[in-house]
C-alpha cells in the first residue's frame, strides 16, 4: 500500500511540477511577446519622429548592429542627426558648417530625408583617409555614438544600402499591428494565468481527495462528484420538459 501510495504521489508530484512549469512558462512567453511588441512600438515612434520608414530604419539598425552599434545607440545617433539637421535648417552656422565638411549642403538638408542625409555622409566618410578625422566629423553630427559608427560609415552609402537589403525586417503593417496590440497583451496573459491558477486549484482538491481515500489525510469531498452529478440532472430535466410539451400538444 505504501509503495502504491508513493507511486500515486510520485505521479501527482510530477503533474504538479508540470502545472507549475506551465505557469512559469506563461511569464517567459509573455516576456518574449512583450519584447517584440516594445520593439515595434519603438520603431513606430522613431519612424514618426524622424520621418523615415520603419522598413528603412530596420535595415539600417541591422547594418549598424553588425558593426557594434546596437538599436539604442543607433536611435540616439539618428535623434542627434535629426536635431542637427533642424538646427542647420534654422540657420545655425556651426551646424551648417559641420554638414558642409561632410559634403552635405543646406539644400540637401531641406530636400533629403534623414536616412538619405546619413548615406550621403557615409559617401564622404569613405573618401577620408584619416580615422581621426572621421571620428571628429561624425561625432559633430551624430554625437558620441559617431565614434562607434566609423566602421560602418566608412563602407559608403551604396554598401550600407546593399547590406540593408539582406536584413530580415517586419513590414510597416506588421509593426503598426504589433504596436496597436500592446494594450491588450498584459490583459491576455493575466487572464491566461488566472485560468491556469483555477485549474491548479481544482487539481489540488483532487489530490487531497485521493490522499484521504488512501488514508494519508482527512477524507474530503470528491471535486469531480458535482460535475458528474450535474449531467444526469440536466438530462432528466430536459426529458421532463419534452414530456410536458407532448402532453400540452
Amino acid at each position: 500500500k505504501t509503495a502504491g501510495g508513493g507511486g500515486i504521489f510520485g505521479g501527482a508530484l510530477g503533474k504538479l511540477a508540470g502545472l507549475m512549469g506551465g505557469l512559469f512558462a506563461v511569464d517567459r512567453i509573455k516576456d518574449f511577446v512583450v519584447g517584440i511588441v516594445d520593439m515595434a512600438g519603438a520603431l513606430n515612434d522613431m519612424s514618426e519622429n524622424l520621418g523615415v520608414s520603419v522598413e528603412r530604419l530596420q535595415e539600417m539598425q541591422g547594418v549598424f548592429g553588425e558593426s557594434g552599434v546596437g538599436a539604442e545607440k543607433f536611435g540616439k545617433a539618428m535623434s542627434t542627426l535629426n536635431s542637427n539637421i533642424e538646427q542647420a535648417k534654422g540657420g545655425n552656422e556651426g551646424a551648417i558648417a559641420d554638414f558642409a565638411a561632410l559634403g552635405v549642403t543646406l539644400d540637401d538638408l531641406r530636400n533629403l530625408s534623414p536616412d538619405e542625409v546619413m548615406l550621403k555622409i557615409a559617401d564622404a566618410t569613405k573618401e577620408m583617409s584619416s580615422a581621426g578625422e572621421k571620428t571628429v566629423k561624425l561625432e559633430a553630427i551624430f554625437g558620441k555614438v559617431g565614434k562607434s559608427m566609423v566602421g560602418a560609415m566608412s563602407q559608403g552609402g551604396d554598401a550600407i544600402k546593399d547590406a540593408g537589403k539582406s536584413i530580415e525586417i517586419m513590414s510597416e503593417e506588421t509593426v503598426s499591428s504589433l504596436d496597436e496590440a500592446s494594450d491588450g497583451i498584459d490583459r491576455f496573459f493575466e487572464n491566461l494565468k488566472a485560468k491556469s491558477a483555477i485549474g491548479l486549484h481544482t487539481w489540488i482538491k483532487g489530490l487531497k481527495f485521493t490522499a484521504g481515500e488512501l488514508g494519508f489525510g482527512p477524507r474530503t469531498e470528491n471535486p469531480l462528484t458535482e460535475v458528474k452529478m450535474d449531467a444526469p440532472k440536466k438530462q432528466i430535466t430536459e426529458a421532463e420538459k419534452a414530456d410536458k410539451r407532448r402532453a400540452e400538444n
